[in-house]
């Protein structure tokens, strides 16, 4: 997985140096010549999602026709660029971004919220004043397992205080659909007006 992380890199800083000459060589080739017969196949106004859309010239032609268009790109140099060229509203997400969206969207396609411990294991102790660097980024990252997926898939989380153990908190963390925020809060809501967390 390191090294397809690393090609992906490698290709949207390559994207970033030679972005000019990408949109000439576009301009200059006029475009897809393939994309009018597609669109032809469409119904009118059809929703198309262009992943990988680059400096938006297919998006724009396919926006101007009459489609929906929602654009996707890795580079955020394309998307600039895109948007500076085009006006189309560009979200910068790489493939893996959106297998990892979709995987979640798939599960809450048939429940409203999800439930899960928000770190993977009980409180552990802070640093000491001596700790080194090295033992700093070990506890900051591994309580982030759990949480670090929805900063990329931007599904709403929220961690709420749920119990002790030895006398050190636990949280659950409750994920809901994309644009959901309400039915996070108010199912903590009512877990808070169930429960005096402290006393379980």
């Amino acid at each position: 997985r390191q090294g397809f992380i690393m090609a992906d890199r490698e290709t949207i800083e390559a994207y970033a140096a030679n972005i000019e000459k990408y949109r000439n060589l576009v301009t200059k080739q006029g475009g897809n010549s393939r994309l009018e017969g597609f669109l032809d196949r469409l119904q009118p106004g059809a929703a198309i999602l262009d992943l990988g859309c680059g400096v938006g010239d297919s998006a724009a032609r396919m926006r101007d026709a009459g489609f929906t268009v929602s654009c996707m790109d890795a580079s955020p140099d394309m998307a600039a660029m895109a948007r500076e060229q085009h006006g189309l509203d560009v979200e910068v997400t790489s493939f893996d971004e959106l297998a990892a969206k979709a995987a979640y969207d798939a599960v809450l396609a048939d429940y409203d919220l999800l439930l899960m411990p928000t770190v993977p294991m009980k409180a552990t102790p802070l640093p000491g004043p001596g700790a080194s660097r090295a033992e700093y980024v070990q506890r900051a990252l591994e309580m982030i397992v759990n949480t670090c997926p929805f900063d990329i898939t931007h599904h709403p989380a929220m961690a709420v205080p749920c119990g002790l153990r030895d006398g050190l908190p636990i949280s659950m963390m409750l994920i809901g659909k994309a644009y959901d925020e309400p039915t996070i809060y108010r199912a903590a809501y009512a877990f808070e007006q169930a429960e005096d967390w402290t006393a379980l």
